[in-house]
């Protein structure tokens, strides 16, 4: 009986958790990204996609406004096999005008569904929009070229830090382009002893295969730890 009730307790924990994070343990009825080959999405004919792109110009513009440039806002939607939209499942903690905007705009656009061995099936889809030109996350998000291996592999580890016997990780932010090149990047956590800017530089001279978003190319900022390691 005590087993029972432990396990009862720690069911019941966890589901309080999931709660607090946002994230939905089951989907009843509705396929996810994982489970079919074509998920949900906006449609795309060119009203849609012109009104997807003014609802992303519109989200950065309130968030220049807002004096807020990094806020990212996530949602999941679930479509069913008729295109229409059902349901809105905030992702975010966001409580301003900015999300309110977003969930207004979500309800009216247009949607096409998801598709199970060739049949339209009801699924989901998850919706990233930021304050930023460049997206915090995307459907796709980007990798370097030949993996963090080919970063590592540019490094130059500074002789100033090696005698001083300096050696960790370094944080950081690097700005992607659609055609995955860095644009910029951004120290978030140093070492010092010339490790930080040798970090940048490597980032700064790699190629990335850019982030995705409802199939374009999109800009990305991703954040990337390099280390520093004494033979």
């Amino acid at each position: 009986m005590k087993k029972i009730v432990i396990l009862l307790l720690a069911l019941l924990l966890f589901a309080c958790n999931e709660k607090k994070t946002g994230i939905e343990v089951t989907t009843d009825g509705y396929y996810s990204n994982f489970e079919i080959r074509k998920t949900a999405g906006f449609a795309q004919d060119d009203a849609a996609l012109k009104q997807k792109d003014e609802l992303f110009a519109k989200v950065r513009e309130m968030g220049k406004e807002l004096k807020s440039d990094d806020d990212s806002y996530t949602y999941k939607l679930f479509v069913d096999s008729n295109g229409k939209l059902n349901k809105i499942f905030v992702l975010t903690e966001q409580k301003n005008k900015v999300n309110e905007y977003i969930i207004e705009t979500l309800k009216k656009m247009k949607y096409v569904a998801g598709e199970k061995d060739g049949k339209k099936v009801n699924s989901t889809f998850k919706v990233y929009l930021s304050t930023s030109d460049y997206l915090v996350a995307a459907e796709e998000m980007p990798q370097p070229v030949g993996g963090i291996v080919a970063i590592q592999e540019k490094l130059r580890y500074p002789e100033i830090a090696k005698r001083a016997g300096i050696q960790g990780r370094v944080f950081v932010k690097a700005f992607i382009s659609e055609k995955g090149v860095v644009d910029s990047t951004e120290l978030i956590k140093g070492i010092g002893g010339g490790c930080d800017e040798a970090a940048m530089e490597a980032i700064k001279n790699t190629k990335f295969i850019p982030g995705v978003m409802s199939g374009k190319p999109v800009k990305t900022v991703v954040s990337i730890p390099l280390l520093f390691k004494l033979k």
